[in-house]
């Protein structure tokens, strides 16, 4: 709300990405959340801070939240990233970058890279009228998918809910909850062994509360160098319980049809009851696709 954020033709922080920074449960007062430069209200880049804490010691570390320099300033780009990186100690982590970008860190030295952990994408539903909107093709093109698609979705539909009420396992179910209460955020404790990061039921329900997207077309409209508008967007918390049993516990994000679990947890020995009823939740949803990083949850959904 200040006054040189109002005057910056281009803004390094979106509100809703400043007001969950402010909020982020693990972050001090004192933690740097962004370093960028500017001239005469002409923001010319930055680079952000996301602070978070490692699992097994709780070590401040942060992520990079976004790294921008303005079109012709690319010169500006590695002091302000070099600041930035001084302000976190020099624990920094990535969890995605551009090809670009991957050859700046390791030009500078500073930065050691895991091998890459592939995702899959699995198509629930037909979609080409969608696929081929987006790639800007001709209206008559994209109705005539769209009846397609129709067709195809329904009888798809039907196999599946055919497929789905054979293979669905008696006493499993699968359900949104609104916050991750004690018992879940004991769940997650003894079961985020496996992170890089300290998981916490906390961290899910800020996440939850403070999301950095919107889809409320009047929000006032800013000039912002990443998305913070999208037409459909949706969180959700699933809990997946055999009985009383809490089998996992999984953040679920759908963004135009598109759905991804960018945190999941689970015990091991019912991970094929929890693929089953994901696909279950998904099919109700009728979400396009889902794209899975976690390796044995890949397996199980194969």
């Amino acid at each position: 709300e200040s006054e040189e954020y109002a005057l910056l033709d281009v803004k390094p922080v979106s509100p809703l990405r400043a007001v969950s920074q402010f909020y982020n449960p693990v972050a001090n007062s004192d933690d740097t959340a962004m370093v960028f430069a500017s001239e005469n209200n002409i923001l010319l880049g930055f680079a952000g801070l996301l602070p978070d804490r490692l699992n097994d010691d709780e070590t401040p570390v942060s992520s990079n939240s976004g790294w921008w320099v303005k079109p012709g300033s690319s010169h500006l780009a590695l002091p302000i990233f070099l600041q930035a990186l001084k302000k976190c100690n020099q624990r920094m982590f990535f969890t995605d970058c551009s090809a670009q970008t991957k050859s700046i860190l390791e030009k500078t030295g500073l930065f050691g890279f895991l091998p890459p952990i592939t995702g899959e994408r699995y198509f629930l539903r037909f979609c080409f009228s969608q696929v081929m909107s987006r790639k800007g093709a001709y209206e008559i093109v994209t109705d005539t998918l769209g009846i397609f698609d129709f067709v195809m979705n329904s009888v798809f539909s039907l196999r599946m809910k055919w497929f789905l009420t054979h293979k669905k396992l008696k006493n499993v179910s699968i359900h949104a909850v609104p916050v991750i209460d004690d018992e879940l955020s004991e769940f997650i404790l003894e079961h985020s062994g496996d992170n890089f990061l300290k998981q916490t039921g906390q961290k899910l329900n800020w996440i939850m509360l403070h999301s950095w997207l919107t889809t409320n077309k009047s929000t006032a409209g800013i000039r912002y160098p990443f998305s913070y508008r999208v037409e459909k967007y949706t969180q959700k918390i699933l809990l997946v319980k055999k009985q009383s049993e809490i089998c996992g516990v999984l953040l679920l994000t759908i963004r135009d049809g598109m759905a991804s679990f960018p945190y999941i947890f689970y015990r091991k020995e019912f991970l094929g009851e929890i693929a089953l009823q994901i696909r279950i939740y998904l099919e109700k949803m009728k979400v396009e696709s889902v794209v899975v990083f976690n390796q044995p949850l890949r397996k199980a959904m194969g």
